[in-house]
C-alpha cells in the first residue's frame, strides 16, 4: 500500500506490504472544499444564532485565535464579513494570536486578513486589567484589549491536550493571556497518567476565565492527518466543546494492544502548526506505539533551536544529566528535547528535520539528511504503525 506522509508541508511517499502494517492512524480527510466548510458551520451555529445577530452597531469584537487551526484565516475573515454586515465597523474588529510568531510568517498573514492583526508580545506586556474576582478569590486580570472588547470569542483547533485534557474553546484565552507570573506557574504542569476525560483543574480554570468574560460563541477546527481542516463547527461554547469531544475521540483517538517494530510519526502543518508544543506531543505518542529496542522514523519541520539550548546541548552531557539541566528549562522546546531524549532511550530514533546533524547526534538521534534517507530508513523496518499526524492522536494502551 502507498503511504502519503507529512513532514511540516513536505510530502512523502512511501510503500508499505500490507502484512508488516499492524495499525495505522492517518486522521480524517481533509475537506474538499474548506470555504464552504466554514460558511456553512457559521450560516448554522450549535444552539447559537448567527454570529452577526449577537452584536450591535459600534460593538468592539476580540477575536482570540489559536494559530495551529487549519484555514483560520479564512474563518475569521468569514466571521469579521457577518460582522461587518451586522452594522460592526471594520476597524472596530481585531484579531489576537494567542502566542509569539515569527516575523515573516505574520508578514504573509497580514496580506491576506481583511481585520487588523493585534501584536501577542505588546498585548501581554502591555498595563492589564481587572477582569473579575474567581471563585476561589483570586483577583484574575487580562491585557485591557480583552477585557474591554463588547464581544469575545475563540478560534481554535479541537483535540488532545496533556495541559487541559481537551484543548479548544476557552483554553485559547487561558492561561496564553494570564499574567507572566501565572503563565510561568502553569507551564509544564502534565498529566500525562490521566485519561482526557479525567478532571483538569487548567481545564476548568480556563471555563471560568470564560464564563467571566462572557465568551458565548467559538469556532473550532479538527485537522486532518496532513493538518489540513478536516472538520469545523461554531456556535455556543459550551455545545461547541461537547461536539468537539465527540468527533476528536471519533477520528483521532485509538487502542492498541500490540507495539510495533518500527513507528512512523510525522508533525504535519504550516509553520504554526510545526511547533515545539506539537514535536513533543508526536515523542510521547511514538513513545507509546514502539516496542522497547524498536525503531521509530520521526519526520518535523519545528523551527530553529533557541539559543540557550544550542549552548547547553554543546556541553555534551549524557542523558541523565542532560534531561534534568532540561526540567529547569521552562520553554516548549525544552520540553520537546526532554519528550525526545525520553524516547531515544527507549528506541533507536531517527529524526527528519531541520535541525544540523550534530545537534540531532546530541540528542541521540540519528539525522535523516533527505527524503531520500527518510524511505530508505523507513523500508528497514518489520513491523510498522504508521501516525500521520502524531501531534493529534491520543493513543489508550491495553
Amino acid at each position: 500500500m502507498k503511504y502519503s506522509l507529512h513532514a511540516g508541508v513536505e510530502q512523502l511517499e512511501c510503500e508499505l506490504a500490507d502484512r508488516e502494517v499492524i495499525w495505522q492512524q492517518i486522521g480524517p480527510r481533509a475537506h474538499d472544499n474548506p470555504a464552504q466548510a466554514i460558511d456553512e458551520a457559521l450560516a448554522d451555529p450549535l444552539d447559537y444564532p448567527r454570529v452577526g445577530q449577537a452584536v450591535v452597531p459600534g460593538d468592539r469584537v476580540m477575536m482570540i485565535v489559536d494559530p495551529e487551526t487549519p484555514q483560520w484565516v479564512g474563518i475569521v475573515n468569514a466571521v469579521g464579513q457577518q460582522l461587518t454586515a451586522a452594522g460592526v465597523e471594520a476597524e472596530a474588529i481585531q484579531i489576537l494570536i494567542n502566542r509569539s510568531l515569527s516575523d515573516s510568517y505574520l508578514a504573509g498573514l497580514k496580506e491576506q486578513l481583511k481585520f487588523e492583526l493585534q501584536d501577542y508580545s505588546e498585548v501581554v506586556s502591555s498595563p492589564p486589567a481587572y477582569l473579575a474576582t474567581t471563585a476561589e478569590g483570586e483577583r484574575l486580570y487580562l491585557p485591557s484589549d480583552i477585557v474591554h472588547a463588547d464581544f469575545v470569542l475563540t478560534v481554535g483547533r479541537f483535540g488532545f491536550d496533556e495541559n487541559c485534557g481537551y484543548r479548544g474553546t476557552n483554553s485559547a484565552l487561558y492561561p496564553a493571556f494570564a499574567s507572566e507570573e501565572e503563565r510561568d506557574k502553569l507551564y509544564g504542569k502534565s498529566h500525562r497518567e490521566l485519561t482526557p476525560e479525567d478532571n483538569r483543574g487548567l481545564r476548568q480554570r480556563a471555563d471560568e476565565v470564560g464564563w467571566l468574560l462572557g465568551t458565548q460563541f467559538s469556532v473550532q477546527v479538527i485537522p486532518s492527518g496532513s493538518g489540513e481542516l478536516a472538520e469545523v463547527f461554531a456556535g455556543a461554547t459550551e455545545s461547541v466543546f461537547r461536539n468537539g469531544v465527540e468527533l476528536v475521540n471519533e477520528v483521532w483517538r485509538s487502542t492498541i494492544t500490540h507495539r510495533a517494530e518500527t513507528v512512523i510519526a510525522t508533525v504535519s502543518g504550516d509553520e504554526a502548526s510545526n511547533s515545539w508544543h506539537a514535536f513533543a506531543r508526536a515523542c510521547r505518542a511514538a513513545a507509546e506505539l514502539v516496542d522497547d529496542d524498536g525503531r521509530v522514523i520521526l519526520m518535523a519541520q519545528p523551527g530553529p533551536l533557541p539559543e540557550p539550548l544550542r549552548e547547553l546541548l554543546a556541553e555534551s552531557l549524557d542523558d541523565d544529566k542532560l534531561q534534568r539541566r532540561l526540567n529547569r528549562v521552562k520553554t516548549p522546546a525544552a520540553s520537546a528535547l526532554h519528550a525526545l531524549i525520553s524516547l531515544a532511550m527507549r528506541a533507536k530514533v531517527f529524526l527528519y528535520s531541520s535541525l544540523d546533524d550534530d545537534v540531532v547526534e546530541t540528542l541521540f538521534c540519528i539525522p535523516l539528511r533527505d527524503s531520500a534517507d527518510a524511505i530508505r530508513a523507513i523500508e528497514q523496518g518489520d513491523s510498522y504503525a504508521v501516525l500521520d499526524g502524531a501531534q493529534y492522536a491520543y493513543i489508550d494502551v491495553e
